[in-house]
C-alpha cells in the first residue's frame, strides 16, 4: 500500500487599495500567490509554502510556520517557508527602519501582513483536503529565459544584463502524481530571480504589484494542468531575465548609470519571458513519467558561526578590504528528503558553484537547492565572487568560505538522512 501522501492548494495575495501608495507602488498589476505543498508518510509531515513575496519579516515567518503546521497538522519546525523574492511586491513597511517608515505604517504592516496570512491559510486549507497517496517523479530540460548577471567591466565586475559568466539554464519539475495517474502538483526548480520588471518605475512611483516572470509561468501550468505549481529559487544569486526593464549600466569613469525602461516595458517582458518560461516547463513536465512511490520523508537542520561582514557603500571595484565585524553570523541549513529526492534550503541567496558542490556529494538522485527559506539572510557566493569583488560578494553578511561550508554541512545532513 502506498504511505506516501501528498496535497497541495494555492491562495491569491490580495493586497487592499489603502496600502497604496507604498515603496513606490501605485496599485497591483496582477495578484500573487501562496501556494502550499505538504507531504506524509506514517507519522512524518512536512510542508514546502512558495510565496511570492520579495521578503517577509522574521515574525511573520514564524507565524506562517505556525499557521500552516496547524492547518496541514505538521509540526512547525517541518514548515518550510520559501519567499520566491518577486522584486514588484512590497515589503511590510515594519521591516524598514523607523526613520524610513511611511506614514500609517503600522495600519500598513497589518493589511500587508493579514492578506499573506489569509492567502496561506486559503492554500493550506485546500493543500490539507487534497492529500491522497501519490507517487513523484521528475523530469528536466533547458530554458532560457535566464542569464547570468556578473558582467566584468574595466572598472571592476558590476551586475548588468548578462554577464560573461555561464548561466545554468536547466529546469527541473517535480511531478506529484495520484493513484490514477493524474497530476496532484508540480514543482519547478529553476535559477532566476524574478525580476523582470524589478524597481522600473520607483522613482515616479508608478510601481505595479506583479508575480513577475516566474508567477506567470506558474500560473500558465495551472492552467496547462489544472493542480498548484509551485516555483522554488535556486542557486540564482546572479541569475536574472535575460531582459529586465531596469538596470546598471558602468560609465568610463567607473560610476554605475541606472537605465528604466519603465513599468509598460517590464509587464511586456514579464508576458514574453513568462510564456516562454511556462511553455519550458509544460513540455518539461509532459515528459515526467508518473514516477514511484517514495520512501523515508525525512528532515533535519544544523547551524554553523561564520564571520560577519560589515555593511559597505557598493561600487565597481578592482581590489577592496572587506570590512569585518566583531562577532560571527550563524548560518542555518535545513534539509527534508524522500525517495530519490533532497531539499536543501539555505536563507542566503547563493550561487550555482554550491548547487553543484551539493549535487556532486548527495547520495539523493535529485538533490536541490532552494534559497532564501525561513527568512533572509542577503547573499552568500562562492569564494571566487569575493575575489571578483562581485556585487553578491559585497553584498554579503559573511565572510569568503561561508558557501563552502554550507555545502560541506549539507552533505552531513544529507548523509545522515540517507542513512
Amino acid at each position: 500500500m502506498n504511505q506516501f501522501q501528498a496535497g497541495a492548494g494555492c491562495g491569491t495575495i490580495l493586497f487592499p487599495p489603502e496600502m497604496f501608495p507604498l515603496e513606490g507602488f501605485r496599485g497591483i498589476h496582477d495578484d500573487p500567490r501562496v501556494r502550499v505543498l505538504t507531504l506524509k508518510e506514517g507519522g512524518s509531515r512536512a510542508a514546502i509554502v512558495a510565496i511570492e513575496i520579495v521578503m517577509l519579516p522574521d515574525s511573520m515567518i514564524e507565524e506562517l510556520r505556525q499557521l500552516v503546521g496547524t492547518v496541514c497538522g505538521v509540526p512547525a519546525e517541518q514548515v518550510f517557508i520559501h519567499v520566491t523574492h518577486a522584486i514588484t511586491t512590497p515589503h511590510n513597511p515594519m521591516m524598514m527602519p523607523p526613520f524610513a517608515r511611511p506614514e500609517g505604517a503600522e495600519r500598513i504592516g497589518a493589511l500587508h501582513r493579514e492578506a499573506v496570512l489569509a492567502a496561506a491559510r486559503q492554500a493550506a486549507e485546500q493543500a490539507a483536503a487534497s492529500l491522497q497517496p501519490v507517487t513523484v517523479g521528475c523530469a528536466s530540460g533547458r530554458c532560457a529565459v535566464n542569464c547570468n548577471r556578473d558582467e566584468e567591466t574595466p572598472s571592476g565586475w558590476w551586475i548588468g544584463r548578462g554577464g560573461s559568466q555561464e548561466a545554468n539554464q536547466e529546469m527541473t519539475v517535480l511531478r506529484f502524481s495520484n493513484e490514477a495517474g493524474q497530476p496532484v502538483a508540480f514543482c519547478i526548480s529553476y535559477a532566476l530571480k524574478t525580476c523582470a520588471i524589478d524597481n522600473a518605475g520607483m522613482e515616479g512611483n508608478l510601481r505595479l504589484v506583479s508575480s513577475d516572470v516566474a508567477g506567470k509561468a506558474c500560473q500558465l501550468m495551472e492552467a496547462q494542468y489544472g493542480v498548484p505549481t509551485l516555483f522554488l529559487m535556486s542557486a540564482a544569486a546572479n541569475h536574472v531575465p535575460r531582459e529586465t526593464a531596469l538596470w546598471d549600466e558602468v560609465q568610463p569613469d567607473g560610476t554605475v548609470k541606472t537605465v528604466d525602461k519603465g513599468v509598460e516595458c517590464g509587464l511586456a517582458l514579464v508576458d514574453t519571458l513568462g510564456a516562454e518560461m511556462g511553455s519550458d516547463a509544460i513540455a518539461i513536465a509532459a515528459q515526467a513519467d508518473a514516477g514511484n512511490c517514495p520512501a523515508g520523508l525525512k528532515t533535519d537542520c544544523t547551524s554553523f558561526p561564520w564571520q560577519a561582514l560589515g555593511r559597505i557603500e557598493k561600487a565597481p571595484t578592482l581590489g577592496m578590504d572587506y570590512p569585518l565585524e566583531e562577532g560571527r553570523r550563524q548560518v542555518d541549513v535545513s534539509a527534508l528528503t524522500f525517495g530519490d529526492y533532497a531539499f536543501v534550503f539555505g536563507k542566503a541567496e547563493m550561487t550555482q558553484p554550491t548547487q553543484q558542490a551539493i549535487q556532486a556529494v548527495s547520495p539523493y538522485p535529485h538533490t536541490f537547492l532552494v534559497t532564501m527559506v525561513n527568512g533572509g539572510f542577503k547573499y552568500i557566493p562562492e569564494a571566487g565572487a569575493y575575489d571578483r569583488f562581485t556585487w553578491e560578494a559585497q553584498s554579503s553578511f559573511v565572510a569568503k568560505g561561508a558557501a563552502e561550508r554550507f555545502a560541506e554541512q549539507a552533505a552531513v545532513l544529507l548523509k545522515k538522512l540517507n542513512g
